[in-house]
């Protein structure tokens, strides 16, 4: 175990001392600067990190560390004290790799952290004052709008474009019966997040193993976290997860499912816990900045 005291720096306005830790274990003198409650802690990276690696990492990071700062080091507070992190993981969308001219064939390869690169640890107090800023946000999806809203307080933080449940009934296989498309709406909450999803065909009812993409490539399918909402006391299995094929975003196409951008997934996952409150609503009716009324069009025929 290697401890270095590099200092001060100013966190949530206060200054507090740095300490570079180099391993998962904590020794005797550590413990002692853990006891100030100012202590940021700043953990070096030692070997690259791959999305596939990510998870099992932060929580064998969260498990050596949680009982010594009494904090729930989850990913999404370890991003809210790195927000960098949110950016790079956002950075994996195969569709912004294209652009800078990288083909990802298989996304859980893909490094999202570097030996050497450094992720603040938060402090106890500065993870409570992240932890209410997180307790502050809720998500807002307006179906005939295709948008998702992500919201901290009054303070609106993406709007994301989506796509949204089919308007009509289909007999699925995996169902045995005739299931209506159409996106749920109501009030509820994020009742599970999916580190690692897998998504079924409905008509076989096999896992999906390869995506074909909107530009005519074929890759594996990328792991990228699913949120689950409880609606009305329900959960219809209407998950909020990455597509791969965004040329379906604003039309009403999916099984019921609302689907994003795979950067814009990532981004809602780092600010979404379970619990987190959702609403899902129909309303045609808008108006813009400049104080106009916008009218939607009546995707389901609901207004009719």
């Amino acid at each position: 175990m290697s401890v270095l005291i590099a200092g001060t720096a100013s966190c949530l306005r206060k200054r507090q001392q740095l300490v570079y830790i180099r391993s998962q274990t904590a020794s005797d003198s550590l413990m002692a600067y853990l006891g100030t409650g100012d202590t940021v802690l700043v953990y070096e990276v030692k070997d690259s990190i791959r999305i596939g690696q990510f998870f099992p990492w932060i929580h064998s990071l969260a498990e050596a560390y949680d009982s010594l700062l009494h904090i729930h080091l989850s990913p999404q507070l370890l991003a809210q004290a790195n927000p960098w992190l949110i950016d790079t993981f956002a950075q994996s969308d195969y569709y912004t790799q294209m652009q800078q001219g990288h083909f990802v064939y298989d996304q859980q390869q893909y490094v999202v952290l570097q030996p050497g690169q450094r992720l603040r640890i938060p402090s106890p107090r500065e993870a409570q004052v992240l932890e209410q800023l997180l307790a502050q946000v809720y998500i807002d999806i307006n179906l005939p709008e295709f948008a998702l809203r992500l919201y901290q307080g009054d303070s609106l933080l993406y709007r994301f474009p989506v796509r949204i449940g089919q308007n009509r009934e289909k007999y699925l296989p995996s169902e045995g019966k005739v299931v209506n498309l159409q996106t749920r709406t109501g009030r509820g909450f994020i009742s599970n997040i999916n580190e690692s999803p897998i998504y079924i065909n409905f008509e076989t009812g096999k896992a999906y193993t390869h995506t074909r993409r909107d530009d005519g490539k074929t890759t594996l399918m990328p792991l990228i976290p699913s949120l689950e909402p409880e609606i009305n006391g329900q959960c219809y299995g209407q998950l909020i997860h990455a597509t791969t094929n965004p040329a379906t975003l604003g039309k009403a196409y999916s099984h019921g499912c609302i689907g994003m951008r795979e950067g814009d997934t990532w981004r809602l996952y780092f600010y979404v816990r379970r619990g987190t409150p959702i609403r899902i609503r129909y309303e045609l009716q808008l108006v813009n900045e400049h104080g106009d009324t916008l009218l939607l069009p009546d995707v389901y025929g609901w207004a009719q």
